[in-house]
């Protein structure tokens, strides 16, 4: 400490009368000795002021005593501010417990902590300070030494918040990271949520290394996994899907990224782990989807080519067998030719619907009643032994849709599931209205829905057979048994009526197959049929539009044997050519949809270009053009699928022309 100035000038102020009572020597020897003193007191001054570290002295109730330059400087603030205050005072605000407890550790021998100091200017500092305990005078004062050590804090402290926010990441990831040592294979470091990942925690892993990992991989994928690890023991990053058994027993699709690294001595394989099961989900879906959507332009093809042959051959022999007498034995060969005509033509209805070539005639009806009537239809096809339940909601649900397609749809859910319970059970048909939110339901976009769900007790299905569930001419029943048709014709109805439908089904826990369809508003009711004469034909002209010949021909003959004038075109031309000859004549115009160059509505287009107003009666084996359906809102506008019959012609061709609905 430095000495205090004031006693040795006392004491100097009384050597001249105390040199008169001693001799000379003793005199100088005492001045000597006062030099030396003023000596060492200047230089350990010059070494207090000038120290690198700030240097404080403290009594023992806290109030600061003296401080070098560095202290004050430290503490931006001159000397005198400082000295007679408490310390605490300069404490910024949330630390000054802090700065107690370390100050009265220090009385206690404790090593004192860093203390936090409050500038004028608002700055912290952080001073790491080195405090002893001395005894001046009989008073117990501490000599603090400190070193201004801010810029160490604030990188400590960032790092330790950087790192925090990296755990947090890492933890909160839904992928899991890894390090693992490349020698041996031992796990270093490994987020957490791989325990939802795969259902081991951390620890089991760990335990179990490389090999535990291993052992759960899908043995296809286990080469192709090992020849990755090879790899990495090379230098390279891989970047693998595979199959992991997840502790529940289920497989999960995951995707592993990793490189080896080095830091310092150590080598270690680091990566990322995902789980990409939903989007293996989607691409599966997405394949399944081209593959359908393939079968469907396949099968709409087929469709369309046999319905003008069945349309020949079930028009031909009707004519027959109005020709024949009912005794003659002929008539029965007739009557064999026309059924086996007519299932070749459901069969065609079927394809069609899963193609969704089909030209429907949608319209507001509400789900509840259509259930509810088909109430007995229902029982009498799924026989005594299971008991049908009906759930409807209390409020309409009104969709819109084809009747017909909507009743082909419940019977054929309700024929599958009395198959799936041969030794009977329950079958229960529930309609409700819900609200689904974006992305609930897969392809469906968010908004109001009825969903008519059809559940049944029978043996349920595993996964592979869901999977190829809505293919066509898919089937588990016996040879002969089902055509695999009736659940891709749901998927086409379905699907064509803007709505979808799923299954959820475990072996013997039975299957539920869940159907929703966009819920119309309460539109007013179809109105009221206008009466139809009885099919017994007309007078009126037709001009037929048909390319395929011996079609075209039977039509023909076929209308004017009841009664009407036909006029009959290959195609667009002949057809604008002969309306042009004819123009006031055509009443109807019955054109096929499809043909070579111009389509039937391009035809009908043209033709009323050309002044013509008359009715429109469409037919198609399959309607695939975009642009028939608005051309069906026109009242004058009708559509009849092929393959028909004569009735059904001559009935359709009466309501249009009579301007009924159907």
């Amino acid at each position: 400490m430095p000495v205090e100035l004031l006693e040795r000038k006392e004491l100097g102020s009384t050597l001249p009368a105390a040199a008169e009572e001693v001799s000379d020597e003793v005199a100088e020897h005492v001045m000597r000795l006062l030099e030396q003193m003023r000596a060492v007191d200047s230089r350990y001054n010059a070494i207090f002021e000038n120290a690198s570290d700030g240097i404080a002295l403290i009594d023992e109730q806290g109030i600061i005593l003296h401080v070098n330059r560095r202290m004050s400087a430290i503490n931006g603030r001159p000397r005198e501010e400082l000295i007679g205050k408490h310390f605490s005072t300069f404490s910024p605000p949330g630390h000054e417990l802090e700065n107690e407890l370390g100050f009265a550790n220090t009385l206690k021998g404790s090593a004192a902590p860093v203390a936090a100091i409050a500038r004028p200017d608002g700055e912290v500092v952080f001073v790491q300070f080195s405090n002893s305990v001395i005894c001046i005078e009989g008073e117990t004062q501490v000599l603090c030494i400190g070193r201004d050590v801010t810029r160490e804090v604030k990188d400590a402290r960032q790092l330790a918040e950087s790192e925090e926010k990296y755990r947090r990441l890492v933890e909160n990831l839904a992928d899991v990271a890894f390090s693992t040592r490349l020698s041996d294979g031992k796990l270093l470091v490994m987020s957490p949520n791989v325990l939802a990942l795969t259902g081991y925690a951390v620890k089991d892993i760990a335990e179990g290394g490389w090999q535990f990992w291993e052992s759960r991989i899908h043995p296809e994928d286990r080469a192709r996994l090992s020849r990755g690890r090879a790899k990495l023991n090379q230098g390279d990053s891989v970047d693998e899907e595979y199959r992991f058994k997840h502790r529940d027993g289920s497989w999960r699709w995951l995707r592993t990224h990793a490189r080896s690294n080095q830091y310092g001595m150590v080598h270690s394989i680091d990566g990322i782990i995902s789980d990409i099961s939903a989007r293996k989900r989607l691409e599966d879906e997405l394949r399944q989807s081209q593959k359908m959507e393939a079968l469907g332009r396949f099968t709409g093809g087929v469709a369309h080519d046999f319905n003008n042959l069945l349309c020949v051959m079930l028009t031909n022999t009707e004519l027959l067998m109005r020709a024949i007498p009912r005794d003659d034995p002929r008539y029965e060969d007739a009557a064999n030719v026309r059924e086996a005509g007519e299932r070749a033509a459901n069969l065609t209805r079927q394809l069609l619907a899963f193609s969704r070539k089909q030209v429907l005639a949608p319209r507001p009806l509400d789900l509840n009643t259509l259930v509810q009537g088909v109430d007995k239809l229902l029982r009498r096809v799924i026989g005594e032994d299971v008991t049908l339940e009906l759930s409807t909601e209390a409020e309409t649900s009104w969709v819109r849709a084809d009747v017909g397609q909507l009743e082909q749809l419940l019977m054929n859910l309700a024929v599958n599931a009395r198959d799936a319970m041969p030794a009977g059970g329950t079958l229960n048909l529930e309609v409700r209205n819900v609200t689904l939110a974006e992305g609930e339901v897969e392809r469906l976009p968010g908004g109001k829905y009825v969903r008519l769900s059809v559940r049944d007790t029978g043996c349920g299905m595993d996964e592979a057979t869901q999977s190829r569930l809505f293919e066509p001419f898919f089937t588990t029943k016996e040879v002969g048994k089902g055509t695999g048709l009736g659940l891709s014709t749901c998927y086409g109805i379905v699907h064509q009526s803007q709505g979808h439908i799923g299954v959820v089904s475990a072996l013997r826990q039975g299957t539920t197959f869940v159907v929703h369809l966009p819920r119309a508003g309460e539109e007013v009711a179809p109105r009221a049929k206008a009466p139809v004469r009885a099919a017994n034909g007309g007078a009126e002209t037709v001009l037929i539009v048909e390319d395929e010949e011996s079609l075209r021909r039977t039509l023909g003959r076929m209308l004017e044997r009841m009664g009407y004038r036909v006029l009959a075109a290959r195609d667009g031309d002949e057809a604008q050519a002969l309306f042009e000859a004819h123009a006031r004549e055509v009443t109807l115009v019955l054109s096929d949809v499809v043909m070579p160059g111009k389509s039937g509505p391009e035809t009908v287009q043209q033709l009323r270009a050309a002044a013509f107003t008359g009715k429109v009666l469409f037919m198609s084996g399959y309607a695939d053009r975009p642009e028939l359906q608005p051309l069906l809102a026109d009242p004058n506008q009708r559509f009849i699928q092929k393959p028909f019959q004569r009735e059904a012609l001559a009935r359709t061709v009466r309501e249009v022309l009579d301007g009924g609905e159907s």
